[in-house]
């Protein structure tokens, strides 16, 4: 379910755990990055325990002051200032497809609907159960959103482990690739649409592309795949990789193509880490895991943590922070407010009378259970 304060992230505020990096600053050396890395793993390990409801209370003030300056606020009655409990009682419960007349208006040019100003990105994601894929709005907010909390996911793997080690290599990422193409139905108005990460790199700061990323900006976005994977495996064989990310079946096939392609004694590499003797981190979401746990570990090297996140299109969630049975913990500092609506509640009918049921971060309580 998506509520329209759940698609926007905070409106140009950088926070603390991105503003060390910004992406209008000119390049400056790695070691000068290094260092701040290793500065915002020591903040990071005291913020995490501080507690969240605080920064939920300013995401959702942040958020309430721009959705009162949009179409939807003002049909809502939303003014800066209400209470969350006013809010949830003017603000209905929405579902995608209820969304939809309002991002095709927004496709065309309409400004101020969902988010002030107009937008000219959409991500399309793998689909809904109405069987058609879903184009959802990615405005400036939300890239900054993404930048933020993708920091943070990171100084969360940095924090655990004690040392901000990641940042002195290359981080190489694995992933899907749509080029942005025009929307013939937006014209004259200029929108584009592609996935996520097409969208992301395009976004990207120049000191990342020139010190972290690879396999490089040519190659993420080859649409062949076999000759994707050919093209990264030779640009990045010698690299100093330190971390290592994708969804973990397109991994395996990765890493098996590299142990084949370095094998030039005809005896393939034991692991990742004979390749790549500074790899300590594979980064990991979208399916379960365990069903190929071993084989990556046993592939990547003893030494390798694995670091699990959750992100979507609708924005960035949750990061593990501590050990992967303790589960994830919601990033609530970077512009996304949360809202829970417990199951008994539900009901897909009913769903513009229900903002009352839905329950904010401060409202959650959380059981354990054994099994």
């Amino acid at each position: 379910m998506e509520r329209v304060n759940t698609l926007a992230a905070r409106h140009g505020e950088a926070l603390p755990n991105g503003a060390s990096f910004a992406t209008d600053m000119p390049v400056l050396p790695k070691s000068i990055y290094t260092f701040g890395a290793g500065f915002m793993t020591l903040w990071t390990g005291k913020r995490l325990k501080r507690p969240a409801v605080p920064a939920q209370q300013e995401a959702f003030r942040q958020l309430l002051q721009e959705l009162s300056l949009t179409e939807q606020g003002r049909e809502a009655g939303l003014k800066p200032g209400m209470s969350y409990e006013k809010f949830a009682h003017q603000a209905p419960l929405r579902t995608y497809e209820s969304l939809v007349p309002q991002f095709e208006r927004m496709k065309r040019g309409a400004a101020d609907v969902l988010w002030p100003g107009q937008c000219t990105q959409y991500a399309i994601t793998a689909g809904t159960s109405a069987g058609r894929p879903k184009y959802l709005p990615i405005t400036d907010a939300m890239l900054d959103h993404f930048r933020q909390a993708g920091n943070a996911s990171l100084y969360y793997h940095t924090s655990r482990v004690g040392h901000a080690g990641i940042f002195h290599g290359r981080h190489l990422h694995l992933g899907g690739n749509t080029p942005l193409y025009g929307l013939t139905e937006s014209a004259p108005f200029a929108a584009y649409a592609g996935d996520l990460s097409s969208i992301l790199e395009h976004d990207m700061a120049e000191w990342m592309e020139k010190h972290l990323y690879e396999p490089g900006v040519d190659i993420a976005r080859m649409s062949d795949w076999p000759a994707k994977l050919t093209a990264m495996v030779n640009r990045t064989r010698n690299c100093d990789i330190t971390l290592l990310s994708g969804i973990p079946n397109w991994l395996l096939i990765l890493i098996q193509t590299l142990r084949e392609q370095v094998d030039s004694r005809k005896t393939a590499p034991k692991n990742l880490q004979a390749i790549w003797p500074n790899l300590e981190c594979l980064v990991h979401g979208g399916v379960p895991i365990e069903p190929f746990m071993d084989e990556l570990q046993q592939m990547c090297g003893p030494d390798v943590k694995f670091h699990e996140v959750y992100h979507a299109a609708e924005g960035f969630i949750a990061a593990q922070d501590a050990d992967s049975k303790q589960g994830l913990r919601l990033i609530t500092d970077a512009g996304i407010f949360y809202e829970f609506l417990p199951l008994k509640e539900f009901n897909e009918t009913r769903l513009a009378q229900l903002g009352p049921k839905a329950v904010p971060l401060a409202g959650v309580k959380t059981t354990w259970t054994t099994c």
